[in-house]
């Protein structure tokens, strides 16, 4: 009976002293730590780099549509059909966002399953197609941000409204 009571309690010191080891003992944490928080630093920094894109595409836009403006203020079109006006601008802008390297080509292809582009619209006062007549001129950049699998790419629409004025040469 004695030997039966002696296993017992040194059963119940070795199970007590690998429970203390156990909770005393914290080599192997920091890696533990590293392990659970790795997907959100990676996922952070993903989201940052995904945020900046946006940010410099949307400078890109605002530039690219001043200078649209600026240009068909100095140097108005004969032509005050606002088509014309718009393929002016369209070129203007599309240049400024081909120069950033942070604009995806694939802005300037859309179909109907990838709703993707630049749409310009040029519209006037509605004065006489002479000196100091306003115009204003809308930029709606349809953006999409590339899929991550198994998660789908947001698309969103950046819009840019431009005011003018043909100055007198």
């Amino acid at each position: 009976m004695n030997h039966r009571f002696g296993l017992l309690a040194a059963a119940k010191r070795t199970l007590s002293r690998t429970a203390r080891r156990f909770t005393v003992d914290r080599r192997g944490g920091t890696a533990v730590q590293a392990m659970a928080m790795m997907p959100l630093i990676i996922i952070a920094t993903f989201t940052l780099f995904k945020m900046w894109e946006v940010v410099q595409v949307r400078e890109s836009l605002h530039t690219g549509s001043y200078e649209a403006v600026r240009y068909l203020s100095l140097y108005p079109p004969s032509d005050p059909d606002p088509y014309f006006w718009d393929q002016i601008a369209t070129r203007m802008i599309e240049h400024e966002l081909r120069s950033n390297p942070w604009v995806d080509p694939s802005v300037f292809i859309g179909d109907a399953s990838n709703p993707v582009g630049l749409d310009v619209t040029t519209t006037f006062d509605g004065s006489d197609y002479d000196c100091r007549m306003k115009f204003d001129i809308a930029v709606d950049l349809h953006y999409r941000l590339p899929n991550i699998a198994p998660l789908p790419g947001v698309t969103f629409t950046l819009h840019e409204l431009r005011n003018g004025e043909i100055l007198c040469k």
